[in-house]
């Protein structure tokens, strides 16, 4: 039987082409206890790719399904066939193949250190399944555990929250949904912001504190803040901080002196440990 790899086209993944991926990148899909993958830049070499396609084949025939993630948009955990080592998180998107170059295309585009890293992608019986970098919790994790969050790891979420949203308006676009659901924080602490592929096109006349989502971000932010209110250990600014979340523009809210406590995204490592342990009751095995 023809190898379906022989005859799918050349395709780009993570600035090569699929003759270099099966030797160069198998191995990269995990991240090892010290390492994380680094983000697509956001702004280098990105002219250069012009083309980012999908292969079209069964992506269940590369990836064994492990555990499935149930959330509002199903998550499922899944291991490399032939490099075990390699783990993946896939989302399946029900889409028409003719969609799928632009979608791929806008993913592409909108590369930031604050959105997971996709992978690769595959298009098989009228879905997309997109392979993103692993993550470990979500800030509803967080929630769901009670961990008191201090003032840096709260400071680390909001302005990496904040620097996804930024990014995205300088873009004209803003984020479909914001919810503890969707920020999410891999192994490291890095935190990620989750349904890029969802965002929309704005006019700059239309944003402001709801649209690109600062109200939500406030709502999130003040339940975070409840976690630790027992132990009295917010300062002033973090108040002023909330109070301006929904009041202050968004280049504002990102010179506040608040922000300036996220120091190191491996304040929130012990956080993301311990969390993990305690809240994972979305878990089901497959």
């Amino acid at each position: 039987m023809t190898d379906l790899r022989t005859k799918r086209p050349r395709t780009l993944w993570l600035g090569r082409d699929s003759s270099t991926r099966a030797e160069e990148s198998r191995s990269s899909t995990e991240p090892n206890t010290e390492e994380t993958p680094k983000p697509i830049p956001a702004t280098n070499n990105r002219d250069g790719i012009t083309h980012f396609s999908c292969y079209e084949e069964n992506p269940w025939s590369v990836y064994e399904p492990r555990a499935k993630i149930c959330r509002k948009q199903p998550i499922t955990l899944a291991q490399h066939r032939k490099h075990r080592q390699n783990i993946v998180n896939i989302r399946c998107l029900p889409i028409d193949r003719p969609q799928v170059q632009s979608l791929l295309e806008t993913i592409r585009r909108l590369s930031h250190p604050t959105f997971p890293r996709l992978l690769e992608s595959y298009y098989h019986t009228g879905e997309l399944h997109l392979i993103w970098e692993p993550v470990e919790i979500t800030v509803n994790y967080i929630l769901t555990a009670r961990w008191p969050v201090n003032e840096t790891e709260l400071a680390y979420i909001l302005r990496s929250t904040l620097d996804g949203i930024r990014f995205l308006r300088d873009q004209g676009r803003a984020l479909a949904n914001l919810e503890a659901e969707t920020i999410l924080l891999d192994r490291r602490g890095h935190v990620r912001l989750a349904g890029v592929e969802q965002s929309y096109q704005i006019s700059a006349s239309d944003m402001n504190a709801e649209t690109l989502k600062l109200t939500t971000l406030a709502t999130i932010t003040g339940s975070l803040v409840a976690t630790g209110a027992a132990q009295g250990i917010w300062s002033s600014k973090v108040q002023a901080f909330l109070e301006n979340l929904t009041t202050k523009s968004l280049d504002e809210l990102m010179q506040d002196t608040f922000l300036e406590a996220a120091t190191d995204e491996r304040d929130l490592k012990l956080c993301v440990h311990v969390v993990n342990k305690k809240a994972r009751n979305d878990l089901v095995l497959l």
